[in-house]
């Protein structure tokens, strides 16, 4: 059985895609249009289905950019995700929703840049993350995420999108697993890595993504 069907024209590719899972069933399907993916409101470039054939996620694209309404799907047919692009960027409120339909995180956009104060709680409804961004989507302090149990999980810091400064996870026992530091999304300086029991495992040294001096595995 076929698993991608692609059609093409002039050597870039032209109007629709279909792809299946292994097993024969749709997985999704696409709208091209000289090579890029290219819709419309009512025709998504992008609309992907689980194994029962029901919608899980609409996407529509212009001119290879996302635009309008980005949604996703319970297996229960609920909505659990919200979003709209403008132009490429993210604008306005992106929402996720559990499957009985109650708002379970929120956070608005503008230009594609996160303002004010997102936040997410898992499916079960406990404390996931918050994180506080200014006007010009600068993160102002470092994200705490938490797991279901209530555990902390990692503490992080972003600029520009990117990893910057310290990051730290930790074993649902409260032991240290990683301790790494980045400049700009790279790795800049000491990293370190943690058996669940406290003992060190990787110690190592970085200068602008690039590993220096001693690599040391326990």
């Amino acid at each position: 059985s076929k698993k991608t069907i692609l059609n093409y024209k002039n050597g870039q590719m032209e109007g629709f895609s279909k792809e299946w899972y292994p097993s024969g069933e749709l997985f999704a399907k696409k709208t091209f249009f000289e090579g890029k993916l290219h819709g419309s409101q009512n025709n998504p470039a992008l609309i992907s289905y689980n194994k029962n054939q029901k919608v899980i996620e609409t996407l529509n694209f212009k001119n290879g950019s996302p635009d309008g309404i980005h949604l996703r799907y319970h297996p229960n047919g609920k909505e659990s995700y919200r979003a709209f692009f403008k132009n490429g960027k993210k604008s306005g409120y992106e929402i996720f929703s559990s499957e009985s339909g109650k708002v379970i995180g929120k956070g608005d956009y503008r230009l594609g840049k996160p303002v004010g104060k997102h936040w997410r709680n898992h499916p079960n409804g406990k404390y996931f993350y918050s994180a506080k961004f200014d006007k010009k989507g600068n993160l102002l302090k470092p994200i705490e995420e938490y797991r279901e149990d209530g555990t902390l999980q990692r503490v992080h810091f972003m600029k520009n999108e990117r990893p910057h400064g310290k990051y730290k996870e930790y074993y649902a026992n409260k032991n240290l697993k990683i301790d790494f530091n980045y400049q700009d999304g790279k790795f800049e300086g000491q990293q370190k890595e943690y058996y669940e029991k406290g003992q060190i495992k990787v110690k190592s040294f970085y200068i602008n993504n690039k590993r220096n001096g001693e690599y040391l595995f326990w």
